[in-house]
């Protein structure tokens, strides 16, 4: 019981980093975004 319990643990931490790692990755693109569009109204 005890390590299956550890096993279902360590399956969602994995889970839980796979989500922190998209997430960043999607704020990255979104700061991407933010500083083209920054400098797209600059020009303007």
């Amino acid at each position: 019981m005890c390590r299956h319990s550890t096993i279902h643990t360590l399956r969602e931490i994995m889970e839980i980093e796979i989500c922190v790692n998209i997430f960043s990755e999607i704020s990255k693109v979104i700061l991407e975004l933010f500083q083209i569009f920054e400098a797209c109204v600059k020009v303007k």
